[in-house]
């Protein structure tokens, strides 16, 4: 009979013998668990397994839907630093507008005189 990998035969204390003869008490069972628990352990993992699937699925839309944010972001910002910029040199054109009309009437008065 071939066992699995790090189960070996116990001895009886009792009389010295191996659990590894005659009846196979133990040996039933511990070839009967494995595959009981094993069948409630796939189980266990294919349902892990799926939920996980799944929590990857949710991630990688939200990750995604994050990154369509943040390029949004990054656009409007660049869009507000051009309007800024374009706003500034507005106000500087029309603040040397503003100087040289209020030094007409100044530039006229010293004509005149």
């Amino acid at each position: 009979m071939i066992r699995p990998e790090g189960i070996r035969p116990q001895e009886n204390p009792e009389d010295g013998s191996r659990g590894d003869g005659g009846e196979g008490g133990l040996e039933a069972t511990i070839e009967k668990e494995p595959h009981e628990e094993g069948a409630v352990d796939n189980e266990g993992l294919l349902s892990e397994l799926g939920s996980a699937k799944a929590l990857v699925e949710r991630l990688s839309e939200e990750n995604k839907a994050l990154g369509d944010a943040i390029a949004r972001a990054r656009a409007d910002f660049f869009n507000y630093r051009q309007r800024v910029e374009r706003e500034q040199k507005r106000l500087r054109s029309m603040a040397g507008e503003d100087a040289a009309i209020a030094l007409i009437p100044v530039l006229d008065n010293l004509d005149r005189a």
